[in-house]
């Protein structure tokens, strides 16, 4: 079965480009995952999902989250792989002090799974800010920093 985690950092480079690609091109310049599927090894596929709502950043900047399944098991050939050992982040450090990755049905439910000691409060905090007449979402999302689920640059 495959496993969501959920990674961020977009930013457009013009207005013909979508919100996937920006995604794709942003997570190669940032963390080396190839920005197509031709140059993933095998048997690596991006499914591309959906887009959520936008959020505004800290620094007044909109971020539009992509969701894309990572499959990693090939039905055809039986091939199967972990991401977390094939797909070795490439950081860039000028844009990414580090990268994590996290179960995204954690970021889909209105309370944890079972009983980790802490509360919500401890990983996210979220509030609605009005920008330009608007109201927008800005969310911050805190993770413990493990050495075995951290890449550094």
């Amino acid at each position: 079965m495959p496993r969501l985690n959920a990674v961020s950092q977009v930013w457009a480079d013009s207005l013909e480009e979508t919100p996937f690609q920006t995604a794709r091109r942003e997570a190669h310049e940032e963390i080396g995952l190839p920005d197509n599927d031709q140059s993933l090894p095998q048997p690596f596929v991006v499914e591309h999902l959906c887009e959520l709502p936008a959020n505004l950043a800290r620094t007044e900047l909109v971020v539009r989250p992509c969701v894309a399944l990572l499959h990693s098991y090939d039905e055809k050939t039986g091939q199967d792989a972990d991401p977390e050992v094939t797909l070795i982040p490439k950081l860039d450090a000028r844009e990414v002090a580090a990268v994590f990755t996290a179960p995204f049905h954690n970021f889909l439910r209105m309370s944890d799974e079972g009983d980790w000691g802490g509360s919500p409060s401890d990983w996210y905090q979220g509030a609605w800010t009005e920008w330009h007449q608007s109201n927008w979402r800005s969310e911050y999302i805190l993770a413990d920093i493990f050495p075995s689920s951290v890449c550094w640059p």
